[in-house]
C-alpha cells in the first residue's frame, strides 16, 4: 500500500491542497492539512470523486479548435523566443549587459547561471561559453 502526502497528490492532479482537503472532508475523511498522508485507497476515492465533479462541458470540436489555436500561439511564441535569443557582441559581456541584450531581468540571468553551476554577480564579465 503506497502512501502519499496531500500536497503531492494535489500537485500530480493539478489541484490545490485546499481543494483536495475539501474533497476529503466531503468524503468524511478527517484530514486537516496538506502534510497529512493518504493511502492508495483514499487516492482512488479522490480520483473517482474528482472525475465526477469535472464533467466534460466542451464538445470534441470545441476542444480541437482550442487545441489548434493554442498550438499556433505556442509556435508564434517559440519563433519570437528564437529571434530574441540571437545576440551579437564583441569582446566580453558582464551579466547586466547580457540581461539588457536579452531583454531579461538581471536577477533572472543570475538565477539561470546559478542553476547551471556558475556563481556570478551582475558586474562580473562572462566568458564566451557562459554567454552561449
Amino acid at each position: 500500500m503506497s502512501k502519499m502526502r496531500v500536497y503531492e497528490y494535489a500537485k500530480q492532479n493539478n489541484l490545490t491542497s485546499k481543494q483536495v482537503i475539501e474533497q476529503l472532508n466531503k468524503l468524511n475523511i478527517d484530514i486537516s492539512n496538506h502534510m497529512s498522508t493518504i493511502t492508495s485507497d483514499i487516492q482512488e476515492m479522490l480520483d473517482k470523486s474528482f472525475k465526477k465533479d469535472s464533467q466534460p462541458k466542451e464538445t470534441k470540436q470545441e476542444k480541437k479548435t482550442k487545441k489548434s489555436s493554442s498550438e499556433k500561439n505556442n509556435k508564434a511564441v517559440k519563433e519570437d523566443r528564437e529571434e530574441t535569443n540571437v545576440i551579437t557582441y564583441s569582446g566580453s559581456l558582464n551579466v547586466s549587459q547580457l540581461a539588457d541584450k536579452l531583454n531579461k531581468d538581471t536577477n533572472e540571468i543570475l538565477k539561470k547561471l546559478l542553476l547551471l553551476g556558475v556563481m556570478a554577480n551582475k558586474n562580473q564579465n562572462l566568458d564566451e561559453d557562459t554567454i552561449e
